[in-house]
């Protein structure tokens, strides 16, 4: 599955979920929570595939979740439709409200390639489980 040109703002728990060994290349699209909500995560990754390109995911707590087994790759591909380099993920937190840029877990990997994954103020000021990129439980 492709997803180009998505603009999503305000989500229920996950803008985009991807489990039970699902494919789906995302590119050129914005995920958003402009209203502050608890607890809301850009992109669910359970035991699936993304590859993804120019996207910016706003004001999350999680930007990516990747768990039990799921990968994502941020890297430049042939893509269906047009696009405007560059091929750069950016993850992005102006309110505060990331606890983490991106969470590895549970034999899940992370795989960056050509295009580069920018994440912007990260984390809580306080320290403790927060991260730009947090690794645990056998993740990649």
């Amino acid at each position: 599955m492709s997803l180009a040109h998505v603009t999503a703002c305000n989500p229920g728990f996950a803008t985009v979920g991807v489990s039970d060994v699902s494919d789906v290349h995302i590119e050129s699209s914005l995920f958003e929570n402009s209203t502050g909500a608890p607890w809301q995560v850009g992109l669910f990754v359970v035991s699936g595939h993304v590859t993804m390109q120019n996207t910016t995911i706003r004001n999350m707590q999680v930007g990516i979740d990747i768990s039990r087994s799921g990968s994502v790759d941020i890297q430049s591909f042939n893509s269906y439709f047009p696009i405007s380099m560059p091929t750069d993920v950016l993850i992005e937190s102006p309110a505060g409200t990331n606890f983490y840029g991106v969470s590895v877990g549970n034999g899940s990997l992370l795989n960056l390639g050509a295009a580069k994954l920018r994440i912007t103020n990260p984390g809580q000021p306080w320290g403790g489980n927060t991260a730009g990129v947090f690794v645990s439980d056998g993740g990649t």
